[in-house]
């Protein structure tokens, strides 16, 4: 399955019928802090417009498919191609796999701008495009929610681009996202995965990476591949919670709201509760729903090192503590 059929809407007649981008919510936070399963939930909850696996890899057509009534179609034949599979679920987590799952906006702006993220030039104007999409795409829903870890230490030039976007940050322990996003690089180095080699096609950055580890997994052996993923992946948590560290210190204290992992995952209504109230709008339904939220084990090789890491990675307790709810 190719990821784009067509490429209709790019006619320009299409685009300039967008109408204007609705103020987002946004789910902000590290890869593996827990940012999808409060964008799911946020979006069925809220009743929400969101990006899912549907709109990343038919994007370029969704407007077309729309007006020929033949979306059914493309949406079964992602569901047929992920059941061919056999993975029922993204495997590193439990989270449902189907054309449905939720997905990072990053991977539209990768093909439309060439970045994962909006700090490369042009890439604001194509989320507030994916925005607009989504607004003419479920014209019933009352707002838009977004998510895009590579953007968790980018909320100042969000707000630049939707200046009445409100944003939620998840806060988790950061060796619990080392240890998640580890468990993570051994499960795609160690070969193909479904929706991951999907969400990638179209992108030869992203591939040749991902070959490039999957190639050093090969050539050094599952040990060694863990120990060079596992220094690489410390440094890159510790730099990207520095950095959203010091970019929620300058976002006005209004459009924002801090979302504990750990409180979510616990009592999930509560959480909830303070949700509704930043965000102002009601839930569908009252919350009933335990979130499925992954498990914790701890892998060795981080068991090991724990201490070291630790203060390696840095501390978010203090903005844990205003955390709501």
């Amino acid at each position: 399955m190719a990821w784009n059929w067509y490429k209709h809407d790019l006619d320009r007649t299409r685009r300039a019928n967008l109408p204007e981008p609705p103020a987002p919510v946004f789910v902000m936070g590290l890869h593996r802090s827990g940012t999808t399963i409060l964008y799911e939930e946020l979006a069925r909850q809220f009743s929400l417009a969101k990006v899912g696996v549907y709109e990343v890899v038919n994007y370029e057509n969704l407007l077309h498919d729309r007006s020929l009534e033949n979306e059914g179609e493309k949406r079964r034949e992602l569901d047929a191609l992920f059941a061919r599979s056999g993975a029922g679920t993204r495997q590193v987590d439990g989270i449902r796999l189907s054309h449905d799952t939720p997905e990072e906006y990053g991977w539209i702006l990768a093909r439309r701008a060439g970045s994962l993220s909006v700090a490369r030039a042009g890439a604001q104007a194509a989320l507030r495009e994916v925005a607009g999409k989504l607004a003419a795409l479920y014209p019933g829903a009352p707002g838009v929610a977004l998510k895009n870890p590579w953007d968790a230490a980018r909320g100042p030039q969000l707000l630049e681009a939707f200046p009445r976007a409100r944003f939620l940050y998840v806060l988790r322990e950061p060796i619990e996202i080392l240890n998640s996003q580890l468990k993570n690089a051994l499960h795609y180095g160690a070969g193909p995965d479904p929706l991951l080699d999907l969400l990638l096609a179209g992108i030869p950055a992203g591939r040749l990476v991902m070959g490039g580890q999957r190639a050093l997994r090969r050539g050094v052996g599952q040990a060694r591949y863990e120990q060079i993923m596992l220094g690489l992946l410390a440094r890159d948590v510790a730099a990207n919670l520095a950095a959203m560290r010091g970019s929620i210190a300058n976002m006005p204290a209004d459009s924002y709201l801090l979302v504990d992992y750990d409180r979510l995952a616990a009592e999930p209504a509560r959480a909830f509760e303070a949700i509704e109230e930043f965000l102002g709008l009601g839930l569908r339904r009252p919350f009933e729903t335990d979130l499925a939220t992954p498990g914790r084990e701890v892998l060795p090789a981080i068991a090991h090192r724990r201490a070291r890491l630790e203060r390696k990675l840095g501390d978010v307790s203090g903005l844990r503590d205003r955390a709501a709810p």
